[in-house]
């Protein structure tokens, strides 16, 4: 009987302690490797979704200017009262509600009852809608909305106001209405070159007053949204400095430049609780790169641009363009006008050109 023949053995080596260390220590290094250059192209992809969004938005303010001969106004409200008064009734559209119809969001225009203050209970659905074109995916606090109700002085602006990233350019001079009559005398008043960006409050440019170019002066900017629920910067519907515009952000100021790192760059009227829950304005800035104001007085009438962006801002030009703005752009003033680039770029008939290798 033929014997069947039999199997080799083979002994199977384990993995020895050190071995395995070996292993799992190439593992995290590899892992180490790789995170850095995933992250980088998530940021990158976040970054391109960004600029996207403000194409987007700048299409809509230049097909809106096509329609109404005239660029929209940054906030509205009765001529007696103030986009930072901390009287929420005051508060009616802005730039944003106004091109809805303009970027393909036509029947979230129609949800708002425009008769009545944007802080009426009557708009609180349609102004808590989310608006994808308004988020920038970099921004890791504007998922939650802003509520008026927890803070000290907003209250009657009521809660659930969704967020946003992109502001309209209201100039060099702070937010109120005596800043931004065409017929005001003041300093500040929007008939003065040195001040007038390219939507204030009730009034804003049709092109040809755009006299500095329109390819020489912006039109949006990115803002971050508010570090805490009653924090009301980054807000798309919300008339105001920091909310839905750039006001006061110049040299004139101590909101200048880009991602300001001035402990007091933004005036809000919570700024006082915020800095209670950091521990006081140095704190705040140092901790969220967000300073601000804590004078309910001054209302919300002053923000600078600002993004979540390592190194600057995205802002559009009037003429569509898209562009990267270093933090490190010029903010000091110098010349004969008294400019600094950064002023430039936000004033609108200045009469100053801006040097091509400025930013």
């Amino acid at each position: 009987m033929q014997k069947r023949a039999s199997r080799p053995s083979f002994s199977r080596k384990a993995f020895t302690l050190v071995e395995l260390l070996v292993v799992i220590a190439i593992i995290g290094t590899l892992i180490g490797l790789l995170l850095p250059a995933v992250q980088s192209a998530r940021e990158a992809a976040r970054r391109i979704s960004c600029q996207n969004n403000l194409k987007q938005l700048t299409l809509g303010l230049l097909s809106y200017e096509v329609a109404k001969k005239t660029f929209p106004p940054g906030a509205t409200g009765p001529s007696d009262s103030d986009p930072e008064s901390q009287d929420g009734t005051t508060r009616s559209a802005n730039w944003v509600i106004m091109i809805l119809p303009f970027i393909e969001e036509q029947p979230l225009y129609a949800k708002f009852d425009q008769s009545k203050s944007i802080a009426d209970s009557a708009n609180a659905a349609a102004r808590s809608t989310k608006l994808a074109v308004m988020l920038c995916p970099t921004d890791a606090y504007n998922g939650a909305p802003f509520m008026g109700t927890q803070g000290r002085y907003m209250q009657n602006f009521g809660d659930n106001w969704s967020r946003g990233n992109y502001g309209g350019n209201g100039g060099l001079g702070f937010a109120c209405s005596f800043c931004h009559s065409y017929t005001g005398s003041t300093a500040q008043g929007w008939s003065n070159k040195r001040y007038r960006g390219m939507m204030g409050f009730n009034v804003s440019l049709p092109v040809p007053m755009v006299s500095d170019g329109m390819t020489q002066t912006v039109l949006l900017a990115e803002l971050r949204a508010g570090i805490k629920p009653y924090d009301s910067r980054g807000v798309w519907a919300l008339s105001g400095a920091g909310s839905s515009a750039t006001w006061a952000n110049g040299s004139f100021s101590d909101a200048n430049g880009p991602n300001c790192p001035y402990m007091f760059g933004d005036n809000l009227m919570d700024g006082q609780k915020l800095w209670d829950e950091f521990g006081g304005p140095d704190q705040l800035s140092a901790t969220t790169g967000m300073g601000c104001w804590g004078n309910p007085t001054n209302g919300n009438n002053q923000a600078t641009a600002r993004s979540m962006h390592t190194g600057g801002v995205y802002v559009s030009m009037a003429g569509g363009s898209i562009r990267w703005i270093t933090d490190s752009i010029d903010i000091n003033p110098s010349g004969s006008s008294g400019l600094s680039v950064w002023d430039r770029l936000m004033l609108s008939a200045d009469g100053e050109t801006v040097p091509t290798d400025a930013m």
